[in-house]
């Protein structure tokens, strides 16, 4: 459903309307008093960053991940204005695990995206480790992100994992 989503947006949003043309429907029709420009500006734009936010969001498949984050969160580096995440996890396979691939997301003050060490996608980052754990050990690691305005981690959460004996676990 959420593939078909953007493709019905915009065929609504492109389909004739009346015979004007679309510099004069712009000018003179209105929407809840606004004119379509400036409600295509303000509420398509927003509609199209919810659903590429869903879509990378889309965690569908976590709760059969042999790992489980169990605390996010950022801290301020020492001596710095930047901040860092540090997770804590879990293996909850009966494998041993020899590396994984993280992804998180995170807010700042205005609950807007923050910056979370990837220049990519505005709130999102991911880090990995190599470091081994045993099945039903806890772990906790810090990814130095230098996030300017970070307040909250909303969710982390395992991307891949390659366990001891060769096989993988991916999202």
């Amino acid at each position: 459903m959420k593939v078909f989503l953007p493709f019905i947006v915009l065929v609504l949003f492109s389909c004739a309307n009346s015979g004007k043309s679309d510099s004069a429907r712009d000018d003179t029709d209105s929407i809840d008093g606004m004119t379509v420009k400036e409600w295509k500006k303000n509420y398509v734009d927003s509609i199209m960053k919810k659903i590429t936010k869903d879509a990378i969001f889309d965690t569908v498949g976590l709760s059969l991940a042999p790992i489980k984050v169990t605390n996010a969160k950022l801290f301020k580096e020492e001596y710095s204005s930047y901040r860092s995440i540090s997770l804590t996890f879990k293996n909850v396979s009966a494998k041993k695990i020899d590396a994984i691939r993280f992804a998180w997301y995170g807010e700042n003050s205005f609950a807007e995206p923050a910056d979370m060490g990837s220049s990519l996608t505005e709130g999102y980052g991911g880090g990995f480790t190599d470091k081994a754990i045993g099945p039903g050990r806890s772990m906790t690691l810090q990814w130095s992100i230098l996030s300017r305005d970070g307040k909250k981690v909303i969710l982390a959460w395992p991307t891949e994992v390659a366990f001891a004996d060769g096989t993988k676990w991916k999202l």
